[in-house]
């Protein structure tokens, strides 16, 4: 054994260990929420009784569904066969392991797929390691070897590309990175000097990709991969600390920590993720936020979360595959008993929040633990940002339970790919930029003759107010459009407990520009002389445009968008105008445009002021705030 690492001797030693086994079985007994965690295990491993192993199956060019599909099973079959004593368990369990191990590869062209079987693969060896016979142990050992860990010092692949996670800056050097860990650390008495090497490449790597997170905890793909990436690096300092006793400080990097309190604040009232970027508007249950509430000792964490658990578990009870709940074994190892006594207080969260970074948010919100409060959101960033939209400048509302102004969110890859669109290409003028969810047609944002934002733009925060009569935000997109327009903002604010104002400012640049403004709805549209009237639901909404005045509404239906390989926006419709202005128009031309919910107020404080008047700048803020004993 390596005298630089010291290895716990015994298995299991991945997560959990003989000891926390026993403790875990008195705690079912003691627990009602352990108990229903493993009451939906136990029942999905009688499910997978009756499955096949995992079969060598593409989709597309990713073989990633079957390692998912590989990685529930595993996982979840390994811990109740732990817990149980129960031998169905673990004898299919160790069936699966030899069926993958006979894989002719695990796809390493796209290495996720071999991090998430790397992955199945360690925690089945390790949690069974005591019912598994030697030559089966030779056998699975061998599979993660050559097959997972392996490819990746490749030297002929990096020259292809396949090995750029290594040093990645996204979600994929999260995944990469902890498959790896996870399966020398499985095989660390027979591979001490390969554990050490795969060890050291990550932790010296890993600080790249935690840039995702500084300064506040905003993940800079957004909340979908936030889930993604953040699960797998959360399961590798849990492994390095279970097995080694130390975690490198890959839970150190500034904002990763806060990145649970992110996730919260990207979650309307509606229980629905803010779906910018490459990410979906559905939440389920988050078993990442077991390990962030038991790190923090902070149970507020998982207010929402157990809020939903009873519905979500019985939903997955009866599905076939859901692979947001591949991890779900892993909840039951990180929940605290003693967080059930804490529960019932108030979510230490603000009602309004922003964070900065590389994909800039900001959150306003009229009260937490409401499904019918207002929650606005609206983004920043660049296009040029890992699976990033032409979407700078887009926002969503919610008012009493709706969510009225809508993200399209991502198509999925899939459906891209095999129709031959080159989708990964993020220069401008690329086809990536055409599909319609991605490009700045498909999102409710400002577009200056029709032309996409730039991708090398980069729109930031440059106003934020989280009190007074009108909480509010600015964005400044200048660079986002800077060959159209020498200056844009866009100004958002809450006022009351349901209105909603919308101020965008342009000042002309060498040319004539027509400005085409939009923003997305699911609702039924009525349109009349004094307002658009949105209804969903048995609620109404009224969107008043208060500056230009006369302005031409267009509705158009985008349920079926343009291009054939566009997936389709049910009951989804864009509402738009457009202005136009002079080249070198003198002064700041603006369109201010008020939502207002059933509840909301008409007075608007701020809808005659521009938006650099609306609060002092946010530099200028945080001084103040820094020179105050």
């Amino acid at each position: 054994m390596s005298p630089g690492l010291q290895f716990s001797p015994h298995h299991p030693r991945l997560i959990i260990s003989r000891a926390q086994i026993e403790e875990l079985k008195k705690q079912i007994e003691t627990d009602p929420i352990s108990k229903r965690l493993f009451e939906t295990l136990e029942r999905k491993a009688e499910q997978f009784l009756k499955t096949d192993p995992v079969a060598y199956k593409f989709d597309g060019r990713r073989l990633l569904k079957q390692s998912r599909h590989c990685l529930e099973h595993l996982s979840i079959l390994s811990l109740v066969a732990l817990l149980t004593g129960d031998s169905r368990y673990s004898d299919r369990a160790i069936l699966e392991m030899e069926a993958v191990a006979e894989f002719p590869d695990w796809n390493p062209a796209h290495y996720l797929d071999v991090a998430e079987m790397t992955l199945a693969l360690a925690l089945g060896y390790d949690w069974l390691f005591d019912k598994i016979t030697e030559s089966q142990r030779q056998k699975i050992a061998k599979a993660i070897l050559d097959k997972g860990i392996a490819p990746s010092f490749d030297e002929v692949a990096r020259e292809k590309w396949w090995l750029w996670w290594i040093t990645g800056t996204n979600n994929w050097a999260q995944v990469c990175h902890a498959g790896m860990v996870a399966g020398t650390l499985a095989l660390a008495e027979d591979e001490p000097e390969l554990a050490e090497r795969v060890i050291k490449r990550a932790v010296e790597n890993m600080p790249r990709a935690a840039e995702a997170y500084a300064p506040d905890g905003a993940y800079a793909e957004g909340p979908t991969y936030w889930h993604y990436g953040t699960s797998f690096q959360v399961v590798l300092i849990d492994i390095l600390k279970s097995a080694l006793g130390n975690e490198y400080g890959l839970a150190d990097f500034p904002g990763f920590l806060e990145s649970g309190k992110y996730i919260l604040q990207m979650t309307g009232p509606s229980g629905k993720y803010y779906n910018y970027a490459d990410g979906r508007s559905t939440r389920s249950m988050e078993a990442t936020l077991f390990w962030f509430a038991r790190r923090l000792n902070d149970p507020s964490l998982l207010q929402a979360d157990l809020a939903i658990m009873d519905k979500f578990l019985a939903a997955y009870e009866q599905e076939d595959f859901n692979d947001h709940y591949r991890l779900l074994a892993l909840s039951l190892l990180w929940w605290k008993p003693e967080f059930t006594a804490r529960l019932s207080g108030q979510r230490n969260l603000p009602l309004h929040w922003m964070a900065a970074g590389g994909n800039p948010v900001s959150v306003h919100r009229s009260a937490w633990n409401d499904k019918n409060a207002v929650f606005v959101a609206i983004k920043g960033g660049s296009p040029s940002s890992s699976h990033a939209h032409k979407d700078a400048g887009s926002f969503i509302l919610e008012a009493g339970g709706v969510r009225w102004i809508v993200d399209p969110g991502m198509q999925e890859y899939h459906t891209l790919e095999s129709a031959g669109v080159d989708l990964w290409n993020m220069v401008d003028g690329s086809q990536r930029w055409e599909v319609f969810r991605i490009g700045t047609q498909g999102h409710g944002v400002l577009s200056f003759n029709g032309a996409q934002q730039l991708t090398k733009g980069n729109a930031s925060i440059v106003r934020f107010q989280e009190n007074g009569a009108a909480p509010h935000t600015v964005i400044d997109l200048t660079s986002i459009y800077e060959d159209q327009a020498t200056r844009v903002w866009r100004g958002i604010a809450l006022s009351g407990e349901g209105t909603m104002l919308l101020q965008d400012e342009w000042t002309a640049g060498n040319a004539a520009v027509t400005v085409r403004w939009k923003i997305i709805t699911e609702a039924e549209i009525t349109l009349d002389d004094a307002a658009i009237t949105l209804s969903q639901a048995g609620k109404q909404l009224r969107l008043q445009v208060l500056e230009p005045a006369g302005v031409k509404i267009e509705i158009i239906d985008i349920s079926k968008p343009p291009l054939p390989y566009d997936a389709e926006n049910p009951h989804a419709h864009i509402i738009a105008f457009e202005c136009r202005t002079d080249a070198h128009q003198s002064g700041t031309v603006r369109i201010t445009a008020a939502l207002v919910g059933e509840k909301g107020q008409e007075t608007m404080p701020l809808a005659t002021k521009r938006l650099e008047d609306w609060s002092p700048p946010l530099m200028q803020r945080q001084a103040e705030i820094t020179k105050k004993p």
